[in-house]
Parts: C-alpha cells; structure tokens; sequence
C-alpha cells in the first residue's frame, strides 16, 4: 500500500495553488485529477485568466493556479510528472474533500509526456497584464488580503 500526502479541502471553496519547478534538468507536469486550474500568475505577473487541466512548469518557472472544489466529495490524485524525459516518473498525493464519501476513483490521470507542440502551445496561451495596478480589479480573487496557510514540498 502506498502511502500519500492527503490534503484537505472543503466543497464549494477556490484555493490558490503555487506551483514551482525548482528541479535542474527536468521539465514538470502538474494535475489535479477532474479539475481545472485557473491561471492568475506566471512568475509574479498577473496574466489573463485561462483555464487548463494540466500545467506544464519548466525549470525555474513558478505559477499561482486557482482551483475550487467542485466536484462530488471524494479524494482525487494530485499528480506531478516528468516530461520529455525517456522514463516517465511520477508523484502523486490526494485531494481529498473534507466530507469525502470514498477514496480515488477512475483511471490515472495521465498527462503529456513528450509532446513539444502541447508544451509550446500552452507557453503561447498565456498572456500578462502589464497595465494593472490593483490585481483585484480584474480577478475574482483577494491577493491582499491572502497568505499561505501551509507550504507542501511534493
């Protein structure tokens, strides 16, 4: 059996996730099984707010992601894995919702491995917002008034 790190959310509410590639030769792909994530900043800039199901983070990239638990309450796989790379490893942990009624269902939620046009495309979707002064002109979302709660390291 293996063991993951479980983290906790409850229905209805959006979290802010950053998302960092501290690594030295590996590109990463970052998941929440059955969720999408909301772009809201790309190396501290704040971007137009698009929307992905996975995210491809190079090296020394770091993105802030909003993700709101809206699905039915169970736990579902986080998953980071390794791109254009010959194996391709994976880490995995668990999004579980506080009144989650079962465990991990469905398949693995396999991301793109070496597909260098999916990657680039994606570099090509995102856009910044040079022009605000107040980030929460245009985001639905609090930035001054948020702070992390808890850091986690995967």
């Amino acid at each position: 059996m293996l063991n993951y790190e479980v983290f906790d959310f409850w229905t209805g509410k959006t979290y802010r996730f950053r998302i960092s590639n501290v690594g030295l030769t590996t590109s990463i792909n970052f998941r929440i099984q059955g969720h999408k994530m909301t772009i809201v900043e790309v190396e501290g800039t704040h971007t137009l707010q698009n929307i992905y199901d996975s995210l491809d983070v190079h090296l020394g990239q770091t993105y802030s992601v909003l993700v709101t638990a809206d699905q039915p309450p169970q736990d579902y796989l986080i998953v980071v894995t390794t791109r254009f790379t010959s194996q391709v490893l994976n880490a995995t942990s668990i999004f579980r919702y506080s009144n989650s009624g079962g465990s991990v269902t469905g398949l693995f939620p396999w991301g793109p491995t070496i597909q260098v046009d999916w990657s680039l495309n994606q570099a090509r979707s995102l856009r910044y917002l040079f022009h605000i002064q107040n980030p929460n002109d245009t985001c639905y979302c609090t930035f001054s008034s948020s702070s992390p709660l808890t850091r986690y390291i995967l």
